[in-house]
């Protein structure tokens, strides 16, 4: 019954979008995509981003800045628990990812990838000064061997089957980073 009652009051609504800003994506993961230069948006307005890809505004603000406080409290302390530990090193790697080059525009798909693979834990293993590297040698990696990953991960959100393909692309190049080959030649 309810149900029912929302697809019809769903259906029967018309309604009106404004374009009026457009924003960039800052980061994309686990469905949540961070959008910068929208100042106008208030909290729970719905969000087009593309013509079938909607979205409610949060302010996801506030897992940043938990982060921060953490690392802030972090430099007090060195008896820090392997929870909290592992907390602030994937934090690290996930800023440094955030970072990027000045008029090296990354893909949405690109920028969707790298931000799976860090909050999956795919660069926990990789020091912070190597991260640039290995984003380059994944994007090279996707764009030769999975070009249909990245097709997916541009045009929808991660279903089960998208997340278990590019679980298994990452595992790959996980092992294809550390084979003697490949290390003897960097």
């Amino acid at each position: 019954m309810i149900s029912t009652a929302i697809r019809s009051r769903i259906g029967s609504s018309n309604p009106a979008f404004d374009a009026s800003e457009a924003g960039h994506v800052i980061s994309v993961g686990d469905g949540i995509a961070r959008v910068g230069g929208v100042e106008s948006v208030m909290l729970g307005e719905m969000l087009q981003f593309t013509r079938t890809l909607f979205g409610i505004a949060l302010n996801l603000e506030q897992d940043r800045a938990q982060y921060r406080e953490l690392a802030a409290f972090a430099q007090f302390g060195s008896d820090l628990d392997r929870a909290t530990r592992a907390q602030l090193d994937r934090g690290e790697r996930l800023v440094e990812v955030l970072k990027q080059r000045q008029y090296e525009p990354l893909s949405i798909e690109k920028q969707i990838a790298i931000l799976y693979a860090a909050t999956r834990g795919a660069l926990d293993r990789c020091a912070v000064d190597e991260i640039g590297g290995y984003e380059s040698g994944l994007y090279a990696f996707l764009d030769t061997r999975h070009p249909a990953i990245l097709a997916r991960l541009g045009g929808r959100l991660i279903d089960d089957q998208l997340a278990s393909a590019l679980n298994g692309a990452l595992q790959e190049f996980g092992a294809f980073r550390t084979t003697p080959t490949l290390t003897a030649a960097a």
